[in-house]
């Protein structure tokens, strides 16, 4: 996959759509534009195997959302990575389905703080793929928080009137946890080493 977003960015340097110097960051979105794409179908046909495909379609937006801003753990290869992301999505199908109305209240009540701490201390997150200027590292900690502050604050109402409203709301904040687990990831593999022994 790496391949062929190099290929496509060359041929917008080539017309004249982008620049050189612009290269790796064409490279890193096309990436990204590919890997969003693959995690929205996989997300989808998931969620019409454990016939919940609403459920994992908004389990998705929240995850990605965040993602998108915070960044978060990225594996060494495009496979790794989109190997990762389907087990996610498939432990979340799991965790939907089997889940009961009892849980859903305190299991928001527990992710939505946990991950506003973890979104606040840690996001954005970079990585070999994606380094940040001061001035986007700025403005991608904002946008963070803003989603991780306004997705509590609406997922929270929502779950106090009940029934389907906290049923969805449980949907999405095991995609918002997902995220805040992926960025806390992130934080230990680099703070551990692993991008120098991965790249060994």
């Amino acid at each position: 996959m790496e391949i062929l977003a190099d290929r496509i960015a060359g041929a917008f340097i080539r017309n004249g759509v982008a620049a050189e110097d612009d290269r790796d960051i064409y490279v890193y979105g096309l990436i990204q534009t590919f890997s969003n794409g693959i995690g929205l179908i996989v997300a989808i046909a998931v969620g019409f195997a454990f016939a919940i495909p609403l459920e994992m379609l908004i389990f998705f937006i929240m995850l990605t959302a965040l993602r998108m801003s915070a960044g978060g753990y990225h594996a060494g290869t495009f496979l790794r990575c989109a190997v990762v992301s389907s087990l996610a999505i498939v432990a979340a199908a799991a965790i939907i389905s089997v889940s009961t109305a009892t849980i859903y209240a305190p299991a928001i009540a527990i992710i939505l703080p946990v991950s506003l701490i973890i979104t606040f201390i840690f996001a954005p997150i970079e990585d070999k793929n994606r380094t940040l200027t001061s001035e986007e590292t700025i403005k991608f900690r904002k946008r963070s928080r803003r989603l991780a502050v306004g997705g509590a604050l609406i997922l929270g109402s929502a779950t106090a009137l009940g029934g389907d409203f906290a049923y969805y709301s449980f949907c999405a904040t095991l995609g918002l946890g997902v995220a805040t687990i992926s960025i806390f990831a992130a934080f230990l593999k680099q703070k551990y080493g692993g991008e120098a022994n991965e790249e060994e």
